[in-house]
């Protein structure tokens, strides 16, 4: 699974988010990614999501 020939695929979200709540789950086909959103005062970390 994953992406054709391993390529990284980077999603932009409108909101930040808290990186540590982040939690993704994989079930029928489906990815559905999970995360608390951050104040706009905080600053932007990115998150890695690698698919075993």
């Amino acid at each position: 699974m994953g992406t054709p020939n391993k390529a990284i695929q980077t999603i932009k979200l409108n909101s930040l988010v808290y990186p540590d709540s982040c939690k993704a789950v994989y079930k029928n086909g489906i990815m559905q990614l999970h995360m608390r959103k951050q104040s706009t005062d905080q600053a932007y970390h990115p998150v890695d999501i690698r698919f075993l």
